[in-house]
């Protein structure tokens, strides 16, 4: 198995957006069967005054590229101004960055549980280090991330067809932010389900009740929320048919976020994920090739859910 390097890439605020379109990175993620092209914004990432800096985990340095928007013109190398930078060794983003709403939980549910040890051991000044020592045996690994309030399923209508926001919440089982491209729904009107924390679910710049809107279960959401194994068919008609030669496959990953995964060989192969991009309105698709710029479904490609778990 090919080594895999954290990579983190800063950024200039000046460099998201070009004549409108965002910025797009594509990398080979380390173990992926594929490239992955997403919006900037749907990979982990630290905001700071200057911009933002993006983490992925590629087990091929030289796969990591750039352009504006999902059909754009790439960029040659890195884009003016930005620092590209190889870290250690990683076998997924996890490793490369932890995402800050998930630390509190386990530190405020472990503690209570140690607190009363040194009350019993008061005789010596050895006890006063066991409370540091007995929680790193228990939480090997963290307890899972539980949403302040719970878990709903959030229906989301899309009044505005021209929005240029992504879709943001708070992923219900890693507390990482998730983001939905804009470019996704753009055009549509689609209504969009997905599994969040209460009150997280957020289009920046654009108003709940005249370009959007939300509703949510008062249960737990009932989304599906485990990994399975997809059997991916590309046919060669459809990568023929493909302006770029790609076959496209939107779906969403294992730790809740949302990418694009791509596809330039036929064949079959296995990819472990959570769910197949899906909304009500047409044309949106999970899978599909550009013609002439334009979205358009293939004519022979499938994912297909195994229903066996990974």
């Amino acid at each position: 198995m090919a080594t895999c390097n954290c990579v983190s890439i800063e950024l200039l605020n000046s460099q998201l957006t070009q004549l409108g379109q965002t910025l797009w990175i594509s990398n080979y993620p380390c173990g992926g069967p594929s490239t992955v092209s997403q919006a900037w914004n749907a990979y982990p990432y630290d905001m700071f005054p200057a911009g933002p800096t993006i983490y992925i985990c590629t087990s091929n340095l030289g796969s990591i590229s750039y352009q504006y928007g999902i059909a754009g013109t790439p960029v040659i190398g890195i884009p003016s101004g930005a620092i590209q930078t190889v870290g250690g060794v990683c076998t997924s983003v996890s490793n490369c960055y932890v995402a800050p709403p998930a630390t509190p939980t386990p530190t405020i549910t472990r503690t209570p549980t140690n607190t009363p040890t040194p009350t019993k051991t008061p005789t010596t000044p050895t006890p006063t280090k066991t409370p540091t020592q007995t929680p790193t045996g228990t939480p090997a690994a963290p307890p899972p991330f539980s949403c302040p309030g719970g878990c709903r399923t959030y229906r989301i209508l899309i009044f505005n067809p021209s929005m240029t926001g992504n879709i943001t919440y708070t992923d219900c089982l890693t507390g990482n932010q998730s983001s939905i491209p804009f470019d996704w729904y753009q055009g549509q009107t689609d209504t969009i389900y997905v599994c969040a924390c209460l009150n997280s679910v957020t289009i920046a710049g654009y108003q709940e009740g005249s370009d959007y809107g939300l509703s949510q279960t008062a249960v737990e959401c009932t989304l599906n929320q485990d990994c399975t194994n997809y059997e991916v068919t590309i046919d060669q008609q459809d990568i023929d048919n493909s302006q770029d030669n790609t076959v496209y496959l939107r779906v969403q990953e294992c730790d809740g976020s949302w990418s694009t995964r791509t596809f330039t060989s036929p064949g079959t192969t296995n990819i472990c994920i959570m769910n197949l991009w899906s909304v009500s309105g047409a044309p949106s698709l999970s899978m599909y090739i550009l013609q002439g710029g334009n979205i358009t479904p293939v004519s022979s490609s499938t994912a297909t859910d195994s229903g066996v778990p990974c």
